[in-house]
């Protein structure tokens, strides 16, 4: 089964606001999307502070990532900030288009379904749990 990590960017100031990376194994990489805030059914799932957590909505898709992210834990080159896996485990697509993606998380701490839907030919999905 492919697998899946939730990592916790830390990132600089000067750089960008830390945010959450979703990664799913697709292909031979790792699919990525960025998450200002997580949705409140995962933040509670992680047992974190309800101030981390926020309605599910926008996130930004990225460029595709190493599997090597799968189990990694420290600095992020370029000065871009540091990494910590906060959740992973296997996941199970559900449909795929290019426009959706669900899916369902077997995982440490997160578990169920999730579905990523495509905002119009942008960057931008909406992520629902």
């Amino acid at each position: 089964m492919p697998r899946y990590a939730l990592l916790r960017h830390e990132c600089p100031s000067e750089y960008k606001p830390s945010h959450w990376d979703l990664m799913l194994e697709v292909g031979g990489v790792l699919a990525t999307w960025e998450l200002r805030e997580l949705p409140a059914a995962w933040a509670n799932a992680l047992h974190l502070n309800v101030i981390e957590a926020g309605a599910p909505g926008n996130v930004t898709r990225l460029p595709d990532h190493r599997l090597d992210y799968l189990d990694y834990e420290g600095p992020v080159t370029g000065g871009r900030g540091s990494v910590s896996r906060i959740s992973g485990g296997s996941f199970q697509i559900l449909e795929s288009t290019p426009d959706t993606l669900t899916g369902v998380l077997s995982g440490e701490t997160l578990s169920g379904e999730f579905k990523l839907t495509r905002v119009a030919d942008s960057d931008f999905w909406n992520l629902d749990v």
